[in-house]
């Protein structure tokens, strides 16, 4: 059976709830019964008001709209029915085809460096060791052990340079400065530098941490660590 729609648009209630409907006819009508409004979706009557207003309960099936809607004046109301109950599971389809292998993920390392008493002057330490800084460079080299690509460095000491005074590290590589460098700087501590391309070394080339000072800063140990991966 069914009847003229709403006589006035109305906003869709959240699922479960209520709205109060003006219709041309609730004769047709019964308390509990299933309706349908055309856009607005599937309700029960929850009361009837009197003749031509209704107090319609949202279903909250799929394809009604959604709640803050306005359902328009026009829409059509007929008798709906409840959902029926869920079918039987299909079987499972047949598997998909493999996936083409992923490269394998690249592992990280690092080599750390440890000086004491780090002089005011141009030193050189190791990349890899515990130990002193020397004037010269070649008592401090050491070869790459393979093809790497740094990745990024970090460093850090005890004694801050102190007020306008700086001390700069710097991978080097075959007794020449590269891009990995970092500065610390008046009461900093620590320095780090993480570029967004890394720095390729080939494997043999001689590599060591270079130290270099403005302002005379105060004696200090200091650790620098160098992350890569090959």
């Amino acid at each position: 059976m069914k009847a003229s729609g709403p006589t006035a648009s109305y906003t869709q209630p959240a699922s479960g709830s209520n709205v109060t409907v003006s219709v041309g006819s609730t004769s047709w009508m019964a308390a509990g019964q299933v309706l349908f409004v055309t856009t607005g979706g599937f309700y029960t009557v929850s009361s009837i008001t009197n003749s031509t207003t209704v107090v319609l309960t949202n279903l909250g099936y799929i394809g009604n709209a959604s709640s803050g809607t306005v359902v328009a004046s026009s829409k059509t109301v007929s008798a709906g029915g409840l959902i029926g109950p869920t079918g039987a599971a299909g079987a499972t389809g047949s598997a998909g085809p493999t996936g083409t292998t992923g490269s394998v993920p690249q592992g990280y390392t690092s080599m750390t460096g440890i000086t004491t008493g780090l002089a005011n002057s141009t030193r050189y330490f190791a990349v890899n060791q515990y130990g002193s800084d020397n004037a010269n460079e070649s008592a401090a080299d050491s070869p790459a052990p393979a093809d790497i690509t740094l990745t990024g460095i970090i460093c850090g000491m005890n004694n801050a340079p102190g007020s306008g005074k700086t001390r700069t590290f710097t991978v080097r590589d075959n007794a020449a400065d590269t891009s990995m460098t970092c500065t610390i700087s008046d009461t900093a501590k620590a320095c780090s530098l993480f570029p967004a391309s890394g720095l390729a070394i080939t494997a043999g080339h001689m590599i060591d941490w270079q130290g270099q000072t403005t302002g005379s800063p105060a004696a200090t140990d200091v650790t620098c660590v160098m992350y890569f991966h090959i």
